[in-house]
């Protein structure tokens, strides 16, 4: 769907459904507006579909339209927030993949800990640091085999652990 067809779909929904709400939060000094999603569905499911599958787009979508409606005493950005997802956007916290990005999921919780999340290493390629010998180690069980990767005879005298080239490594 084009992006100016976007803008307009969203600026004719708010006038329809949410410009007095959009009025009193702005009276009220607010930037942001709540959207309920049923209501968004029942008026253009095209739409409701879009915002679960491509939220960001959507969504600035949806902001252009609010800008659009030139509203004098609003400050800008007036940032737009959804309720009452739809069940098929719930996904559980640990089933949550790079597949996710840029989708609206939603989960429950409770935040113990936050950390970076690590590509995980499919297949390496290890370098004997003394021969520049290479070899290839597939990720079993987690646990990458360097020995493995850089045959003995070659490196033998040597007697150094194969090291693994940044550049070299396939992420799955």
């Amino acid at each position: 769907m084009l992006s100016e067809q976007t803008v307009s779909k969203f600026r004719t929904f708010i006038e329809n459904y949410y410009k007095r709400e959009l009025f009193d939060n702005i009276k009220k000094g607010n930037t942001s507006i709540l959207i309920d999603f049923a209501v968004l569905s029942r008026f253009d499911i095209e739409l409701s579909e879009q915002l679960l599958s491509n939220f960001l787009e959507t969504v600035s979508n949806f902001e252009e339209s609010i800008k659009e409606l030139d509203i004098p005493e609003a400050t800008y950005p007036i940032k737009v927030r959804f309720i009452n997802l739809p069940r098929s956007a719930f996904v559980r916290i640990r089933d949550i993949r790079g597949k996710h990005l840029s989708k609206v999921i939603l989960t429950e919780g409770l935040i113990r800990q936050a950390s970076d999340i690590r590509p995980k290493v499919t297949t390496a390629t290890f370098e004997c640091p003394g021969c520049g010998a290479q070899g290839h180690a597939p990720d079993a069980n987690d646990q990458l085999n360097q020995r493995g990767a850089v045959s003995l005879d070659r490196c033998l005298t040597h007697r150094r652990r194969a090291r693994l080239p940044r550049h070299r490594a396939v992420h799955g």
